[in-house]
């Protein structure tokens, strides 16, 4: 079974958020049992506490909705600090969905 780089962290951050929700599971995400690896791009203690709210406020209220209307206020603000147009600014989720519509 194929599947993208793009479901698999879909399914890996709804899990997180899933886990976080129930004490027991989010106990384990905060603490390292083992050694702290520092040779790895992550934080070995998980996400803290005020992040994993926001994670489950953002799936009780937004998560299943298009982001067209925060987009445009995104590309609005980094067209501001660019000194550009805002039609000059593409934003996307993550690269391959803007070098697909590059190609």
């Amino acid at each position: 079974m194929a599947i993208s780089r793009r479901v698999l962290l879909q399914r890996v951050g709804m899990a997180a958020a899933g886990a976080a929700a129930v004490p027991s599971l989010a106990e384990g995400l905060t603490k390292p049992a083992g050694p702290l690896r520092l040779d790895r791009n992550g934080n070995a203690y998980g996400p803290s506490s005020k992040a994993i709210a926001a994670m489950l406020e953002a799936a009780r209220t937004a998560a299943s909705r298009y982001p067209d209307i925060e987009m445009q206020a995104l590309q609005d603000a980094i067209a501001r600090v660019d000194h550009v147009s805002s039609d000059r600014i593409v934003v996307g989720c993550g690269s391959t969905e803007i070098l697909r519509m590059a190609a």
